[in-house]
């Protein structure tokens, strides 16, 4: 009786984990920002230089306004609502950095490198960059990126599972180790085909 009632603790534990574990906008909003504060001592704060890539950076806001009111994007963008990526919350901003690079934390908050800035030959290749960059935000890559490491989360959890049921009293312990680890090993197998 107690084998059957972990199984079923830990299938419940399991799908709360699939079905509940949706990242929110408003969550991954609230990590970005996080973020953004452990990032600010790098960021430049030079009003000309902050202002010259808000004002591109707000060209390509406009443009992507434009393809939403269209209808243009994947199905996550058009179903929910999606108002806060156009408004004056929206940053980009300079960090100071050699590497030949920019990112989002999927939040209100992108940065570009000044390295890829001194690359950039025109305007043209910024502004492509911060399209980029813009982009996983339209598209909501963040929030989908959270969802897989909950999945994750949840496969480890019913591996453990199933682990401390198939090893009994004498293993069960063990063996809900070794279904865990695999599980949070596949996990991360699979993500990494989403990174660069």
């Amino acid at each position: 009786m107690r084998i059957h009632t972990t199984l079923i603790v830990t299938t419940l534990l399991g799908l709360s984990l699939i079905t509940g574990g949706c990242a929110t906008d408003r969550q991954v909003i609230q990590q970005a920002a996080g973020m953004h504060n452990q990032l600010e001592p790098a960021v430049i704060e030079d009003p000309e230089l902050a202002g010259y890539l808000q004002a591109v950076g707000d060209r390509v806001i406009e443009s992507a306004k434009e393809l939403s009111r269209q209808g243009y994007g994947p199905k996550s963008h058009q179903a929910e609502k999606s108002e806060w990526m156009f408004g004056e919350q929206m940053k980009f901003h300079f960090v100071n950095s050699k590497t030949l690079n920019a990112f989002t934390t999927g939040g209100q908050h992108m940065y570009l490198y000044t390295q890829l800035f001194q690359e950039a030959r025109t305007e043209d290749e910024l502004a492509a960059v911060m399209a980029h960059e813009f982009a996983h935000i339209y598209a909501r890559h963040v929030g989908k990126g959270m969802d897989r490491q909950y999945t994750a989360l949840a496969a480890a959890a019913a591996l453990g599972g199933a682990g401390y049921v198939a090893g009994g009293k004498e293993r069960g312990g063990q063996y809900a180790a070794l279904g865990a680890t695999a599980g949070m090993l596949g996990g991360q197998f699979i993500n990494m085909g989403f990174t660069r």
